[in-house]
C-alpha cells in the first residue's frame, strides 16, 4: 500500500469516527425524539408495508421458485425479449408494477440467485419494475392522505407508464445470451414454505431502514431544523413522510413516490446480490421521479387539482397552467436526456 493510500484511508478512518461521534451526540441530546420517531417508523411499518407488500412478497417469491415465471414468460416474453430481457422477466414487471416498491426487486435478487438473469440484464430490469403500487399510490395517498381514490389511480398510472418507459429506453444495443435454466423448479408446496421465510425476512431489513428514516426526520424538527429543509429530507429519505409533506403540489408528490426514498433504496439493495445495485439505478428513480410527475401534473384534471389547492392554501393557476402541448414537449426532452445518457450509465 502506498503512502497516498494509506493517507486517504487514514482520512476516510478520521471522517466516519467523527460522523459516528456526532450521531451519537445527537442521539443523546434528543432522546425522546429518536426514540418517538423510531416507534412512528415501526408503526408505519406494522400499518402500511407489511399489509401491503408482504402479500407480493410472498407471491413473487412463489413465482419464481415455483417456476410459474417461466410458464408466464412465454405468454408474455415477447414485448420484453425485445429489450434484451428474457421471457421469464414479464412476471416480475407485473410483480413490480402491481405489487410497488420493493416486490419487484424481491422477485429480481431471486432469479438472480437462482442465475436466471445475468447482473446487467437484473441492472436493466431492476431500473423498470420498482414504482409505487396501486396499494400505496389509491390507498394510502388517494384516500388516506387526500380523499380520492381517483387521484391516486392517476398517480399509479403516471408512474405505470413512467417504468415501462425508462425499461424501453435502456434497451441494450447488442442481444444478450440469456442464461440456462440451472436447476429445476421447486414443488409448488416447497416453494410457498420457502418464499413465506424468505419474505419474512426480507421484511425485518424494511422495517429497520423505515424506522431509521423516521428517526431521522424526528430527531430533525426536534433540532429545529427549518421546515424547507426538513421537507427536502424527508422526500429523499422516506416516501410516506415526503408524501405527506408535499400534498400541495401534484408533480412533487408525483417525483417523490417516484423516486421512492433511500429508505426503499435500502429495503431493495437487502434483497439484491452484491454488484446488481448500481450508480445507474439511482439515475433510474430519479428520471423515473421527473417523468411521473410531469404525467401526474398533465393529467390531473382541474376538479382533482382544487383538493391539492385546498390543502395549500395557494392559487390553482400555477398547476393547472400545463398543456397538453407543454407536457408533450416536457416529455420529448426526458426521452432525449435518456437517449444520451444511455451511452453514459451502466446498467
Amino acid at each position: 500500500m502506498n503512502v497516498k493510500v494509506m493517507r486517504l484511508t487514514k482520512v476516510k478512518t478520521i471522517w466516519w469516527t467523527l460522523v459516528l461521534l456526532g450521531a451519537g451526540t445527537v442521539l443523546l441530546m434528543w432522546p425522546e425524539a429518536a426514540a418517538t420517531g423510531a416507534r412512528r417508523g415501526l408503526g408505519i411499518a406494522s400499518q402500511v408495508l407489511i399489509p401491503a407488500i408482504f402479500p407480493f412478497l410472498v407471491l413473487g417469491n412463489w413465482m419464481t421458485g415455483s417456476g410459474l415465471c417461466d410458464k408466464l414468460g412465454e405468454i408474455l416474453g415477447k414485448p420484453l425479449r425485445w429489450v434484451g430481457l428474457p421471457g421469464v422477466a414479464a412476471s416480475v414487471w407485473l410483480i413490480g408494477l402491481v405489487g410497488g416498491y420493493p416486490a419487484g426487486a424481491a422477485a429480481v435478487g431471486k432469479l438472480c440467485q437462482m442465475e436466471r438473469l445475468t447482473p446487467s440484464q437484473a441492472r436493466r430490469l431492476l431500473a423498470g419494475c420498482v414504482n409505487a403500487g396501486p396499494g400505496f399510490c389509491v390507498a394510502t395517498v388517494g384516500v388516506g392522505m387526500l380523499k380520492s381514490a381517483k387521484i391516486g389511480g392517476i398517480l399509479w398510472a403516471a408512474h405505470a407508464v413512467a417504468s415501462t418507459l425508462i425499461l424501453l429506453f435502456y434497451r441494450p444495443k447488442e442481444t444478450e445470451a440469456m442464461p440456462p435454466t440451472v436447476s429445476p423448479p421447486l414443488r409448488p408446496s416447497a416453494a410457498m414454505v420457502e418464499a413465506v421465510g424468505s419474505a419474512s425476512k426480507a421484511l425485518l431489513g424494511m422495517t429497520g431502514f423505515v424506522a431509521l428514516a423516521c428517526l431521522l426526520l424526528s430527531v430533525m424538527s426536534a433540532a429545529g431544523v427549518p421546515p424547507a429543509v426538513r421537507t427536502l429530507v424527508a422526500c429523499v429519505t422516506e416516501v410516506t413522510s415526503g408524501s405527506m409533506e408535499v400534498l400541495s403540489s401534484p408533480f412533487l408528490l408525483g417525483w417523490t413516490l417516484g423516486w421512492g426514498g433511500l429508505s426503499v433504496h435500502g429495503q431493495i439493495a437487502t434483497l439484491l446480490p452484491s454488484g446488481v445495485l448500481s450508480k445507474g439505478f439511482f439515475v433510474a428513480r430519479f428520471v423515473h421521479g421527473y417523468l411521473a410527475g410531469l404525467l401526474t401534473l398533465w393529467w390531473m384534471p382541474p376538479s382533482a387539482l382544487s383538493t391539492f389547492v385546498a390543502l395549500s392554501g395557494l392559487t390553482a393557476e400555477p398547476f393547472a397552467s400545463a398543456s397538453a402541448l407543454g407536457g408533450v414537449s416536457m416529455l420529448v426532452l426526458c426521452v432525449t436526456w435518456l437517449v444520451s445518457m444511455r451511452k453514459k450509465v451502466d446498467f
